[in-house]
Formats: C-alpha cells, sequence, structure tokens
C-alpha cells in the first residue's frame, strides 16, 4: 500500500515527476527517518533526562559546521551567527525534545503514525495557506502512506 501511495505521488498532470537520484534520495531518507525513530527510543531510554538529545546536537552541528563555513566562505556575520543560534534551539531543540519524552512513553509503531501524518499535513497546509494544487492522485497516494502506516501498526499488534 505504501509502495502504491509513492507510486501515486510520483505522477501529475505532466506526467512522471523525479528521476533516479531523486528516487534514491527518498529512499535513503526514508531509512534515515526510520533510523531516527528507532534510535532516538534507544536514546530516550539510556539517558534519563535530554542529555542524550544534547549530545546528538552537539555532534550534528560538528558535523555540519564545516559545510555552513565552506558555503559562506568562511566569512561569519555577528548577527548571522545569533540567528544562527536562535533557530538552533527553537528548530530542533524543542520538537526532539518533546519527541523524545514521547517516544519513553508510547511505542515506536504508534509514533511512526504520528511521523507519518506530518507529511500530510504539510501537503493540507500547502493547499489551503500557499494554494498549491494536488490532484486525485496525490490526494489518494498520501491516503495510501499513511494508512500503510496505520495498516503495519495495527497489523503488528
Amino acid at each position: 500500500l505504501a509502495i502504491a501511495g509513492v507510486v501515486l505521488l510520483s505522477r501529475d498532470r505532466a506526467g512522471w515527476v523525479g528521476e533516479p537520484l531523486g528516487v534514491f534520495l527518498a529512499l535513503a531518507a526514508a531509512c534515515g527517518w526510520g533510523s531516527y525513530i528507532v534510535l532516538m527510543k534507544k536514546t530516550g531510554k539510556l539517558f534519563a533526562g535530554l542529555e542524550g538529545l544534547s549530545v546528538s546536537l552537539i555532534a550534528a552541528a560538528l558535523v555540519a559546521t564545516p559545510f555552513g563555513l565552506a558555503q559562506s566562505g568562511m566569512h561569519v556575520a555577528t548577527g548571522q551567527l545569533a540567528a544562527t543560534a536562535g533557530l538552533a534551539i527553537l528548530v530542533p531543540l524543542l520538537p526532539y525534545a518533546l519527541e523524545m519524552v514521547a517516544l519513553r512513553h508510547m511505542p515506536a509503531g504508534s509514533f511512526g503514525i504520528l511521523m507519518s501524518v506530518e507529511p500530510a499535513i504539510g501537503a493540507v497546509a500547502g493547499f489551503v495557506v500557499l494554494h498549491q494544487p494536488m490532484g486525485i492522485l496525490q490526494i489518494a497516494g498520501t491516503l495510501f502512506v499513511v494508512a500503510a502506516s496505520v495498516g503495519a501498526v495495527v497489523a503488528a499488534r
């Protein structure tokens, strides 16, 4: 059902969208999200507070910083540094902290369902707020992917 949903999402009025590299990157992203859920659950069990999250965010910052510096040409303005620090707190820290707390209290499968609904909510928001059209195939594809996630969790019980 999930594969059928992805196939439906890959077709619009102009035909098939995407290219082999894009398909590969989408599969890599799917593996990354699956790993994220499993590792975040383990991290939440291993550390009592948010220490594991703190360490993982520091590690992510250390990995990403050279790429950011290379892109900016090694020139970072003070205002840019302050804005980056603010975004580092607001964007990953708060949502990831809430997700870690949620994963401590709920099964990973249920959390996976909630994660699969996020793109559907984003698609609806894009339609309502940005007036981005969604065809029947995209709507059906989105519903198929969410239904597959729900079905996988229900079948596992």
